[in-house]
C-alpha cells in the first residue's frame, strides 16, 4: 500500500512537471509571435537607416556614427522601411529606391508621380501611402501595384480627387493600418482592399485633424498626430484618445520591449515592465509611456522638428530638421549626434583659464549647445595647449547661455586648463596664475583673456584673433531627414 501511494505521488509530480513546461513553451511560442515585429534589442549586425532631403541616405550601426550614401536621386525621401531582405525608401514623385545593404540603391518604377510618405513591410508584402489616398503594394520591392486605382476596393474615398493624403502606415496582428490627413484611418487584411475607421473622429475634430505616424507594438496600435494627438487601438479598428501631455505636433512613434539603462525613479519606478513607446514631434517634444495610455512629456531643447523615430540594438533614434540626430539608451536622456543642425560655425569670444572649476572655460555668447553636442575647432590662429583643430570634442556638464566645457570622451571629465602649462616657470603651482602679469612672457597664452589680463597691452592682437576663431558642429548632412527605420538583418 505504502509503495503504491510512493508511486503515484512520482507519478503526480512527473505530470505537474512536464505541465509546467508544455505551458512554459506555450508562453514563449506565444511571446515570439506576439512580438515578431519587434526588430532585436542586441544583435551586433544591425543597421540604422535614416532618408531625407535632397536624396539624402545616411546609414549607421550603432546609432552614434553616420555615414552619407548616395542615393542616386535629388528627390526628399520621406519614408524607409526593411523586410524580407531588403530595404525600401520613398518620396517625391513616386521615388521608390531599394538596397539589400543600405549601401548601395537601386530606382524602382511606380507608374506614379504622387509624392509617398510611408511604407512598410508585413505578411509578405511591401505596402506605401501618399498623396490623395495613394497606395502601392509589392511582393517583391521592384514591381508595384496601384491598390488604390483597383476597382476592388471597398471604399469610395479613393474615387474622390482631394481625397486626403495618407502620411504613416504599419502592419500587425495581421492588419496594415494607414493614417493620413483629415482625421483619415484605413485599415486592410492584404493591402488591396481598405475601410474607412475613422469617419467618427473627422465629425469630431474636423477637416483640420491630421494623423502623421502609425505603429504596432504589444499588441497595440499607437498613433500621433496635430495637436498633441495621441491615439491607441487594440485591433486598428476601435480607437481612443489618450493625454499626450502635449499640443505640439506628433510626427513619429515608436516601441522599445526592454525599459533600457535608466534608474527609474519617482512617478517612473516598478512602471516599466513590457518596454515603453516614444513618440516625437514639433519643438523637440519626446513623449513616453509604459503602456500607451499614459504619457510623459521629456523635451529635448534646441532640437526643433523631430520627425521620426525608430529603436534597435538597445537604441533610439530620431532624426529631424537641419539633419538633427539624436539616440538614447532608454527614451528618457537623448544626446546629440554628429550631424548637421541649426548651428553652423560660431564665433568664440574668449577661452578663460583663470575660473574656480579649473576647467577651460569656452564663451561664446548664445552658442545654443546642449550636453552631447560634439563640437570641432576652427581657427588660423593658436589654441591653448590640449585644445586641437579638426578633432572632435563633446560638450560636458550643463552648459550656460554664454559658456561651456568640453571633454575628450561622451560624458568624460572637462578638460583641465592645468594641462595647458608652457613649462615648469608658472608663477601659481595651481595653474590659475598662468599668464597673469608677472609671469613670465614665454607664459602668455594666446587665448588667455581671463579677467586678470592686461587687455590694454594685448587689445589689437585679442581683437585680430578672436575674429577668426569658431566652433563648428561637423556635419554628415544639413537636410531634414525625415524617417529613420532598423535592421537585425543587415
Amino acid at each position: 500500500m505504502l509503495l503504491k501511494q510512493i508511486i503515484e505521488n512520482q507519478v503526480r509530480y512527473i505530470f505537474i512537471i512536464l505541465s509546467v513546461f508544455i505551458f512554459s513553451l506555450a508562453v514563449i511560442s506565444c511571446k515570439s509571435s506576439d512580438d515578431d515585429d519587434i526588430p532585436s534589442s542586441t544583435s551586433s549586425n544591425g543597421l540604422f537607416v535614416t532618408v531625407g532631403n535632397v536624396g539624402s541616405i545616411l546609414t549607421s550601426s550603432d546609432g552614434i556614427s553616420w555615414t552619407e550614401r548616395t542615393s542616386g536621386t535629388t528627390n526628399n525621401l520621406y519614408g524607409v522601411t526593411y523586410g524580407g531582405g531588403l530595404l525600401v525608401a520613398v518620396g517625391d514623385n513616386g521615388t521608390i529606391l531599394t538596397s539589400s545593404n543600405g549601401t548601395s540603391w537601386t530606382s524602382r518604377t511606380s507608374g506614379i508621380t504622387n509624392n509617398l510618405y510611408g511604407v512598410t513591410y508585413g505578411g509578405g508584402l511591401f505596402v506605401t501611402v501618399g498623396d490623395n489616398g495613394t497606395i502601392l503594394t509589392s511582393s517583391d520591392g521592384t514591381t508595384w501595384a496601384n491598390t488604390s486605382a483597383n476597382k476592388r476596393t471597398t471604399l469610395r474615398y479613393f474615387s474622390k480627387p482631394d481625397a486626403p493624403h495618407l502620411y504613416g502606415v504599419t502592419y500587425g496582428g495581421g492588419l496594415f493600418v494607414t493614417v493620413g490627413g483629415n482625421a483619415t484611418i484605413l485599415t486592410s487584411s492584404d493591402g488591396t482592399t481598405w475601410t474607412e475607421n475613422g469617419q467618427n473622429l473627422r465629425s469630431n475634430w474636423g477637416d483640420a485633424q491630421y494623423f502623421k505616424a502609425v505603429t504596432y507594438r504589444n499588441k497595440l496600435f499607437v498613433l500621433g498626430g496635430r495637436n498633441g494627438k495621441i491615439m491607441n487601438s487594440p485591433d486598428g479598428i476601435t480607437w481612443k484618445a489618450r493625454k499626450a501631455g502635449t499640443t505640439m505636433n506628433l510626427m513619429g512613434v515608436t516601441y522599445s520591449p526592454t525599459c533600457g539603462k535608466v534608474e527609474w525613479k519617482g512617478l517612473d519606478a516598478g512602471l516599466c515592465k513590457n518596454g515603453i513607446f516614444v513618440s516625437v514631434g514639433k519643438g523637440g517634444k519626446i513623449i513616453t509611456s509604459f503602456d500607451g495610455n499614459w504619457w510623459v512629456k521629456r523635451t529635448f531643447k534646441g532640437a526643433g522638428w523631430i520627425y521620426a523615430v525608430t529603436y534597435g540594438n538597445g537604441t533610439f533614434v530620431t532624426v529631424g530638421e537641419n539633419g538633427v540626430i539624436l539616440s538614447s539608451f532608454d527614451g528618457i536622456s537623448w544626446l546629440r549626434r554628429v550631424t548637421g543642425n541649426e548651428i553652423k560655425s560660431k564665433g568664440i569670444d574668449n577661452i578663460r583659464e583663470d575660473v574656480p572649476t579649473g576647467y577651460l572655460d569656452i564663451r561664446s555668447d548664445g552658442h545654443n549647445l546642449d550636453v552631447g553636442d560634439v563640437i570641432r575647432f576652427t581657427t588660423t590662429g593658436t589654441l591653448p595647449l590640449g585644445l586641437a583643430l579638426s578633432t572632435n570634442y563633446y560638450v560636458v556638464a550643463t552648459p550656460a547661455n554664454n559658456s561651456f566645457f568640453v571633454s575628450r570622451t561622451e560624458g568624460g571629465t572637462p578638460i583641465d586648463f592645468c594641462e595647458n602649462e608652457l613649462n615648469d616657470d608658472a608663477t601659481d603651482s595651481t595653474c590659475k596664475g598662468t599668464g597673469k602679469p608677472g609671469a613670465p612672457m614665454g607664459e602668455w597664452h594666446a587665448w588667455h583673456y581671463s579677467i586678470d589680463i592686461d587687455i590694454d597691452e594685448r587689445e589689437e592682437e585679442d581683437t585680430e584673433r578672436r575674429a577668426r576663431t569658431s566652433f563648428a558642429v561637423p556635419s554628415v548632412t544639413v537636410e531634414d531627414l525625415n524617417a529613420v527605420t532598423y535592421s537585425d538583418q543587415l
